[in-house]
């Protein structure tokens, strides 16, 4: 069974169209300019079948792009925040989308909640195909030597930690479906490989988010 959309997005959307609507090796996907709006396009995909994710840190930026191109690639979303209110917007958008997300409230540095959202996300969807583990914060800037602790350990807190916590909720369910495996992405940065000024928090933080990729990486291949 194959999912055909057409639908007109902004450009800065079309990025995420393209990256998961290619998830499928039998997808295609094409875009053209839409002649009543010149600031969007218009995309069509045709997917294999129709996929699930979840998405965390979904009720804006990042996460929100990615949440409507992979509904107007046909994806099943569980989009998950800690504001109720940006979820529910951004779950309606991707209804608009042709897709469809489920808004689940959730603090991904708080190990009761993700363990929940993950519950919910498997009764929904029932299988599990990618994670994008995109839920982040920039510290206020300053020098190591102006940074308290509390601000060093609240970035580290929802970057890396709640990283680590996310990735192995779905770690978990990958290993065990039928059939087995799926994707996790986790956003990193620049800072993960080049140290930015005034930002010591962020830094570790996402040159941890590199080791804990390829942590999963490699324990995810027996």
């Amino acid at each position: 069974m194959f999912i055909n959309r057409t639908i007109t997005i902004p450009p800065a959307v079309v990025f995420s169209v393209r990256l998961f609507a290619l998830h499928s090796p039998q997808s295609s996907f094409r875009t053209y300019k839409n002649p009543a709006n010149p600031l969007f396009v218009v995309i069509e995909v045709k997917m294999e079948s129709a996929k699930c994710a979840i998405i965390t840190g979904a009720g804006s930026g990042i996460g929100k792009a990615v949440a409507l191109g992979m509904a107007a690639a046909g994806y099943h979303l569980v989009i998950c925040g800690r504001r109720t209110g940006p979820l529910q917007e951004v779950a309606a958008l991707c209804k608009g989308a042709g897709g469809n997300a489920l808004a689940v409230k959730c603090d991904v540095t708080a190990e009761a909640d993700v363990v929940a959202m993950f519950k919910k996300a498997r009764n929904h969807l029932g299988h599990l195909d990618v994670v994008f583990n995109n839920a982040g914060v920039f510290m206020p800037a300053a020098r190591i030597d102006k940074t308290s602790l509390a601000d060093f350990q609240a970035g580290i807190d929802v970057n890396l930690t709640g990283a680590f916590l996310v990735a192995r909720e779905a770690f978990i369910i990958m290993r065990d479906q039928k059939p087995r495996g799926g994707r996790i992405i986790n956003n990193g940065s620049i800072a993960a490989h080049v140290p930015r000024p005034n930002s010591v928090s962020y830094s570790t933080s996402k040159h941890g988010i590199a080791g804990l990729s390829k942590s999963i990486a490699l324990e995810g291949r027996g």
